[in-house]
């Protein structure tokens, strides 16, 4: 299971350095922290459009869906199905790792004003033909985290630079 999702993130991170433009800066398997046990972010982009949260998963021709329930009188549960099973589990790392990138941010002048997007990239798996999110979270083939990255936005070179410099400063390599 590890060494086949070592391989889901070599191939994303090559495909991501490939399809990428200029304008997209990757940092690959950065730590929380640098005790090193609170996780990992897979791969972390500043793109002109804002940093995003990329975590790899591997799921070999599994259904990958959402199912929400609830509306009008209960409050609407969402819920992450792979292969028709409840993983809503794996959001919660997610969630953390967009936390820690956040706080971050907030320690520059003006960071807070930068928009911090999570996704989880599928490899290998059926996904819906239309973006679904979960919790915040996009679910994402690798074609489509790069599509979200080369989208334009109002951060320029200068910016993006300071960014990725802060954020591989607090986020050691794995």
């Amino acid at each position: 299971m590890q060494q086949s999702r070592a391989v889901a993130e070599i191939r994303v991170a090559r495909y991501l350095a490939r399809r990428c433009g200029p304008g997209v800066d990757l940092l690959f398997n950065r730590r929380l922290s640098a005790r090193g046990r609170d996780g990992d972010i897979d791969v972390l982009a500043v793109a002109q459009n804002g940093v995003h949260i990329i975590d790899v998963k591997r799921y070999k021709g599994a259904a990958v869906r959402v199912r929400r329930t609830g509306g009008l009188v209960r409050p609407v549960d969402e819920q992450l199905l792979i292969r028709g099973r409840n993983h809503s589990k794996l959001l919660g790392s997610v969630g953390r790792q967009e936390r820690v990138v956040r706080s971050l941010l907030d320690q520059l002048p003006d960071g807070g004003l930068v928009r911090v997007d999570a996704s989880m990239c599928f490899v290998d798996a059926d996904l819906p033909w239309t973006t679904e999110r979960v919790a915040g979270v996009a679910l994402l083939s690798p074609k489509g985290v790069a599509r979200r990255l080369n989208k334009p936005g109002p951060l320029d070179a200068e910016t993006r630079g300071q960014l990725l410099r802060h954020l591989a400063g607090h986020l050691p390599p794995a």
